[in-house]
């Protein structure tokens, strides 16, 4: 597994399996999710790999640092969720 560093003058991106996912987004993500009512956090907010994804799993897959939280996190910035 190969991950790439690439820092920009306002961001850096982390880029691993064609996937690329910048520490600001993380740090978008976190305070999204804290703002997130706890009942909500059940709520399934996308489908990746038909697979349903809640905030609690995106929660999960991100802080474990997973493909699967990259793809997510990637994902929530398309749809401009977060």
């Amino acid at each position: 597994m190969h991950i790439l560093i690439y820092k920009s003058a306002n961001d850096i991106y982390l880029i691993e399996s064609g996937i690329i996912v910048s520490l600001m987004s993380l740090e978008r993500f976190m305070k999204v999710y804290s703002n997130v009512p706890i009942n909500l956090r059940k709520e399934i907010i996308l489908v990746i790999d038909d697979q349903p994804i809640t905030w609690n799993v995106a929660y999960l897959e991100i802080k474990n640092d997973t493909l699967l939280g990259k793809k997510i996190l990637q994902k929530l910035l398309e749809l401009e969720i977060i």
